[in-house]
């Protein structure tokens, strides 16, 4: 081998390492933190202490009306009490509240704030389960969360604000507790809502919908959050799973301010008899447990009250630190972004870097890609249903996902190669960029919430394309660093999003995700994969190994 192919396949390794470790570490962050054990300090949250109480809430199905649901209301009520925290019982006839079901009956604990302020911060939960559901996950998990949190609140100084614990009835055939609490007195002292639901048993607790006009709510959150997992996609998220109401359904509704809790991984238990003891994560309760008191402990010193400014966009980097900015950016970003794509690619045209013909067969490049990959999955998907009818969208999803990733991976980068024959690369990335430009101000009309996933990564990417026009006749190695840096941010975003997608929705909507998966290899084949691969056809064909070995596993 010649000393130049030589240099060049160590370059596209250690490009490929660095994407792939980038890509690794988007999805090594998608967890909550450690488990806590029973030996920390009295004032700070333990899941240890939590899985105390989960053991005995989640001992039998207790759904509403049931003398299983009286035994678990008992215990909660004792628990309560034992802390010292006045409570009551808020009862309302099926007749009253909810017709053709059983009474319902609340649980209201008030630990008074330190200060007369009037004003309480809420914290809910449900206590009933489905008839054949133990609800250790949905909502069991979430009402020892509460009781330690509780525990913690009381053992720490007072907060000024009164704090409410709201344990619901009824959640599960009609959020009939929720309904029934608007009409008691303490509704009206209600200052902040935080509500914590679960649709799965595992995974990180993500903040996915909050009250209108969420801007210095979120920018609160964020502040507080000791590991924020949130975004303003993951409402449109929630909204398309039409079956999925909580409590924190009822208080938007009012006109209350709060945030919404759930973790959804492992979503096959979710209303089961597997949603028992043994399948909850521990981590998962620590992760929402650490929400509830941070947040509590925040709220409830703030003399601010919600001045309901207007919405926001924002997202998590890496469950490290939350972004926020004003929904009303997005538009001029999107321009922005027209702007500097014109200033990047007009001169370059005039210095005939590329030009409108072969950059035109960048769209198509990636359009063709698009199309392509789609057709595949959805093809293999198909048949996959039809030799397993049991199948459904959350079947060993994850492993079909990386599989599906794989293969749209091979097919993106085999049809660049193919078009690269006659394109250089400058054509292909311009090509590609204006294809992003145009979804990046259509998602930026029509789903501003989903915004930040195209512009963010089409700005860094345009960047990296302008450094390489700018300083370098051709592409080498001092290019291909700048550009592979540029694309951290699609990688991570775009990593993220795909896979929260998949959490939400499973494999229902097989299309989009693969249409992220092409849109995000269009930013890297064409200066990445193409310059830096001697041999042209080694990374497409490991990318089918790869897709191939999946599906096999997960057949």
């Amino acid at each position: 081998m010649s000393k130049a192919p030589f240099k060049s396949l160590i370059t596209c390794l250690i490009v490929w390492f660095f994407i792939l470790s980038i890509a690794a570490l988007t999805i090594y962050r998608q967890r909550p933190p450690a488990a806590v054990s029973s030996s920390a300090p009295p004032t700070e949250f333990a899941s240890a202490r939590a899985m105390q109480h989960l053991r005995v809430i989640s001992s039998s199905p207790h759904p509403n009306g049931s003398p299983a649901l009286v035994a678990v209301r008992d215990y909660i009520v004792k628990e309560l009490n034992n802390l010292g925290i006045t409570t009551e019982v808020q009862g309302s006839q099926s007749d009253e509240i909810a017709p053709g079901s059983q009474a319902i009956q609340n649980i209201i604990g008030r630990l008074k704030g330190t200060q007369d302020t009037g004003k309480a911060i809420m914290l809910v939960a449900h206590y009933d389960t489905v008839v054949d559901s133990y609800g250790a996950c949905d909502d069991g998990a979430a009402v020892a969360s509460l009781l330690e949190t509780a525990r913690a609140l009381k053992a720490g100084p007072g907060l000024p604000k009164d704090i409410l614990f709201l344990i619901t009835d009824g959640e599960e055939n009609g959020l009939w507790g929720a309904k029934a609490f608007m009409d008691n007195p303490a509704a009206t002292n209600v200052e902040l809502v935080l509500n914590f639901d679960a649709r799965g048993c595992r995974g990180p607790v993500f903040m996915f919908e909050t009250s209108d006009k969420n801007g210095w709510l979120v920018r609160e959150f964020g502040k507080a959050s000791p590991r924020p997992f949130a975004s303003s996609l993951m409402y449109d998220i929630h909204k398309a799973l039409r079956y999925f109401w909580t409590d924190f359904t009822v208080f938007k509704r009012a006109g209350m301010s709060g945030l919404n809790f759930a973790f959804v991984d492992d979503p096959l238990r979710h209303h089961t008899p597997n949603d028992n003891f043994g399948a909850i994560d521990e981590r998962s309760i620590q992760h929402q447990g650490s929400y509830a008191l941070a947040l509590t402990q925040h709220f409830g010193k703030l003399d601010k009250q919600d001045p309901k400014t207007s919405d926001a966009i924002y997202f998590d980097v890496l469950g490290s630190t939350l972004l926020v900015y004003p929904r009303s950016w997005v538009v001029p970003l999107a321009i922005g972004a027209l702007i500097l794509f014109l200033a990047v690619a007009i001169p370059a045209w005039r210095q005939k870097r590329f030009t409108l013909r072969r950059a035109a067969l960048g769209c198509l490049a990636l359009l063709a890609s698009i199309l392509c990959s789609s057709f595949i999955v959805r093809f293999i998907w198909e048949i996959q249903r039809g030799l397993h009818p049991e199948y459904n969208s959350f079947t060993n999803f994850k492993v079909y996902l990386l599989g599906f990733v794989a293969i749209a991976f091979a097919v993106t980068s085999g049809v660049y190669l193919l078009f690269n024959r006659r394109v250089p690369v400058y054509d292909l990335a311009i090509g590609t960029l204006f294809v992003w430009l145009i979804i990046t101000v259509a998602v930026s009309l029509y789903v501003p919430s989903a915004s930040y996933v195209f512009i963010w990564p089409f700005l860094f990417s345009l960047g990296g394309i302008a450094i390489m026009m700018r300083y370098h006749r051709g592409v080498n190695d001092a290019s291909l660093i700048a550009t592979v840096i540029c694309a951290v941010p699609a990688i991570i975003l775009i990593g993220d999003t795909i896979y929260i997608i998949s959490l939400g929705l499973g494999l229902s909507r097989p299309t989009i995700l693969i249409a992220l998966t092409v849109l995000l290899g269009g930013l890297l084949v064409p200066h990445v994969l193409m310059a830096a691969t001697p041999r042209r056809l080694f990374l497409p064909a490991i990318f089918l190994l790869l897709g191939i070995i999946c599906l096999a596993q997960s057949a």
